[in-house]
């Protein structure tokens, strides 16, 4: 799970981590640039805001659950 993943930093590592085998889910605010992230990264998009607790809370539980099934 990466925050910030729609650009920069955050993109950068989902790639570099996706590449070496890992499974990513990319969180940032949703838009095109998150989406095209993840298809890059082969992983997930979560758009979401760091800065809302519920938020985080929400999305967090949606893909550790999607994971363990």
């Amino acid at each position: 799970m990466i925050t910030g993943a729609a650009t920069g930093i955050g993109c950068a590592t989902a790639l570099i981590f996706a590449r070496n085998g890992a499974l990513v889910v990319l969180f940032g605010l949703g838009d095109a640039e998150l989406d095209a992230a993840a298809a890059e990264a082969g992983g997930e998009a979560v758009p979401s805001d760091v800065t809302e607790s519920a938020d985080i809370v929400r999305a967090t539980r949606l893909r550790f659950y999607a994971l363990m099934l």
